[in-house]
């Protein structure tokens, strides 16, 4: 492989790196991925990345033709991962991932928790009741609150055979550090939904013991399977 051509390769692997971030960034996708906070720095890497492509492609003119002993597998390497980004569809982490993360459904020291009485009863995702949960240490205030949450659905053994779980993910930093939370739904009148569907599920609220812990339980009123979010994650 000749000096050009393998300088050629470098700029083209950069420059589709960086267009694969950009379409995750505009596609409203890196979210899968990372936090929200660290947008910033996925923003200036694109633009250091195309920076160096620009600067691989001006080069190519000054450089001489000659083969070089250079090899080429490192760029195939590197190539792999972009392309299968580009043709590999996005898929959350679901109840599959939970069989070797485990699912939190007492605790979640994620982040503040004395904002969660703030937020109205209706708008308070998985992981506010949970910490809402931790942060009163006697009869929880709201017990018999209305509410509406979204998750998808985990068939805890632990429960009884009316009851399942509802789960999300929470994400600190990147997927990788990606932590389940939840909720117990009680269903006793329905069939429970198939394990790994999405559901919104209005309710009145409440708790129940599962092995010496209070978690919240949810008496659903109305039940229903929804698409995947658009955010799957849920951010402290």
């Amino acid at each position: 492989m000749s000096n050009k051509t393998f300088r050629l390769m470098q700029s083209l692997l950069v420059s589709a790196l960086a267009a694969y971030l950009m379409r995750l960034l505009v596609g409203g996708k890196l979210n899968n991925y990372i936090h929200q906070r660290f947008t910033y720095l996925i923003v200036i890497a694109i633009l250091l990345l195309l920076i160096l492509a620009g600067l691989g492609f001006l080069s190519l003119g000054r450089m001489p033709s000659a083969k070089t002993k250079m090899a080429s597998l490192p760029l195939y390497i590197m190539a792999l991962p972009v392309i299968f980004g580009f043709f590999i569809p996005i898929k959350p982490l679901s109840n599959e991932a939970l069989q070797s993360k485990g699912v939190n459904m007492g605790v979640a020291d994620l982040a503040n928790q004395s904002e969660q009485d703030l937020i109205p009863s209706e708008m308070r995702t998985i992981l506010d009741w949970v910490r809402l949960l931790k942060a009163e240490n006697e009869t929880p205030s709201f017990i018999g609150q209305e509410a509406k949450v979204v998750g998808f659905v985990f068939l805890d053994p632990r429960l009884e055979a009316h009851q399942f779980a509802v789960a999300r993910f929470v994400i600190a930093c990147c997927v990788a550090d990606a932590t389940a939370v939840a909720m117990v739904i009680d269903l006793p009148d329905q069939d429970l939904p198939p394990e790994g569907a999405w559901v919104e599920v209005s309710c009145t609220m409440d708790i129940i013991n599962v092995e010496d812990e209070d978690i919240p339980l949810i008496h659903a009123t109305q039940i229903k399977v929804i698409p995947i979010p658009d955010d799957p994650y849920l951010f402290p």
